[in-house]
């Protein structure tokens, strides 16, 4: 009950209040309830372990080139249905063949998929179940499994949303979560009696794994993954219309030597310095030109010379990371390079097309 509430605790007879306040119960068995949170505000702790061993590759015959999933299920009673490995496909909703759903977990590759799929189709395609997701790795040549914690953007705690932030601090990890929700919209009938279907149905309409990589000190190595699920809702009315319903999956990598960061420091440096060359162009101009004086036609000249200046300075930055990630990216076993992400292509591209700009207005003038 406490998941199917989103963890929310905000409102009398909460389930998730009882649950808490069961642990501190001394007459209590606290020992078979069944892990849900996190200690709050432990999220940044929680996702700096290192205790994850395995040296992951990007070598395509190597049994450590992808992310093995495990996930045991339960029913809405809370009784365990099994436990089984968890392919690329199972945490999608989106249709596809096996082959191309189970590329998200490759390892080291960005993975996005959306699609939007019949409210029919949604209803059928799974049953409520509760599924406790783990990472399968390897120490000294035994299988461990490393649970992987939950960020519910939805989560609700004593009025607030501290999971929608970016700091982790407020954040609030749990570990139990579901791919759709039949029984919660149920609801009862004059004579006691359950309605046959429900008047809203809950899904996930958004699912992302982030993966960290650590930096030098641990190559091939990763931080504890982190699932981050938002839920949608589709209504009686959806589901009778067989309304179109939005789903996307997607897998994130990031790395402490962010390529950001270095795109950023050079761009400052080399700006800085196109700047006073800008400068010195001008100083020369104005000297050949017999002006002692700083004037409009002086500034003019500076403005164009820092144009075509600051172009060169944002290609050539673009053009050696762009380089950089291509050569070392193709050609590395251990994760040394990523792909960039989403923020770090807008980034480049920002520079592209400023660089651009500051061209043409550089030649026209």
């Amino acid at each position: 009950m406490c998941t199917l509430v989103m963890f929310r605790d905000d409102y009398a007879g909460s389930p998730c209040k009882l649950f808490q306040e069961s642990k501190h119960i001394p007459t209590s068995d606290s020992s078979i309830l069944p892990w849900l949170y996190y200690e709050e505000g432990d999220a940044q702790t929680v996702l700096s372990r290192k205790k994850i061993t395995t040296k992951y590759s990007m070598d395509p015959s190597s049994k450590a080139n992808r992310l093995n999933l495990t996930v045991i299920r339960f029913t809405p009673e809370g009784r365990m249905k099994g436990i089984s490995a968890a392919s690329g496909s199972f945490l999608q909703l989106c249709p596809g063949s096996w082959t191309s759903l189970d590329k998200g977990l490759r390892f080291g590759a960005w993975y996005r998929r959306s699609c939007t799929v019949p409210a029919h189709q949604l209803v059928q395609m799974r049953d409520t179940e509760f599924l406790d997701l783990y990472l399968e790795y390897w120490e000294g040549g035994q299988s461990l499994l490393y649970a992987i914690p939950v960020l519910v953007l939805d989560l609700k705690l004593r009025g607030k949303s501290p999971n929608k932030g970016t700091d982790r601090a407020q954040w609030q990890l749990t570990r139990r979560f579901f791919l759709i929700d039949k029984v919660g919209g149920m609801m009862f009938k004059s004579n006691s009696k359950v309605s046959d279907t429900p008047t809203v149905i809950r899904y996930v309409q958004s699912c992302t794994l982030r993966v960290k990589v650590r930096g030098h000190e641990g190559e091939g190595q990763i931080y504890p993954p982190l699932l981050v699920l938002k839920y949608g809702e589709i209504t009686q009315e959806e589901i009778e219309t067989n309304a179109e319903v939005p789903f996307a999956f997607s897998v994130e990598y990031e790395m402490e030597n962010s390529m950001s960061h270095a795109i950023e420091v050079s761009v400052g440096v080399l700006s800085a310095l196109a700047v006073i060359w800008s400068g010195v162009q001008t100083w020369s101009s104005s000297r050949r030109c017999g002006r002692v004086g700083i004037d409009h036609v002086t500034l003019g000249k500076l403005f164009i010379f820092a144009c075509g200046n600051l172009a060169n300075v944002f290609f050539l930055v673009v053009a050696c990371a762009s380089f950089h990630t291509f050569m070392f990216y193709k050609g590395q076993s251990v994760v040394q390079v990523l792909l960039p992400s989403h923020r770090q292509e807008q980034l480049v591209r920002s520079y592209a097309i400023s660089a651009f700009s500051l061209k043409v207005t550089h030649v026209e003038c």
